[in-house]
């Protein structure tokens, strides 16, 4: 109820006020054209900040593709390197495998071959006398 009093009442409280008129504001013709050189001047600077923004848009995009390109690029280097060093693992374990063993040492083998023909000499002799 006091909602709709308020209401109803605002209308007149608001209109009934006749001592607190405002006067009329006349602008002169310089001030007219000023007023106009100033609402172009903002109307120009507008059209220039709304292309601006357009580029920068179109260049952020350019830099969110350009993030996204790098952010991959790195992904794929991550898994060549992880790639090359398991290769690099496969490497050593090839080259433990491929090394000669304890009988295949050519030194042994002349060694082995210098006793037997030390030994077959010796014996040789032997059974000469």
């Amino acid at each position: 109820m006091k909602k709709l009093i308020i209401i109803l009442l605002f209308p007149i409280l608001a209109f009934s006020q006749k001592g607190k008129t405002k006067l009329d504001t006349c602008f002169t013709q310089s001030e007219l054209a000023d007023i106009s050189f100033v609402i172009d001047s903002l109307w120009a600077a507008d059209d220039i900040n709304n292309e601006l923004i357009v580029k920068y848009r179109s260049l952020v995009k350019q830099q969110d593709s350009i993030a996204t390109l790098d952010s991959m690029h790195i992904t794929e280097q991550d898994t060549e390197i992880k790639l090359l060093k398991s290769n690099i693992d496969l490497y050593k374990e090839q080259i433990k495998l491929m090394q000669p063993k304890w009988s295949d040492k050519k030194g042994l083998w002349y060694g082995f071959g210098f006793l037997s023909a030390l030994g077959t000499g010796i014996l040789v002799n032997q059974l000469v006398k």
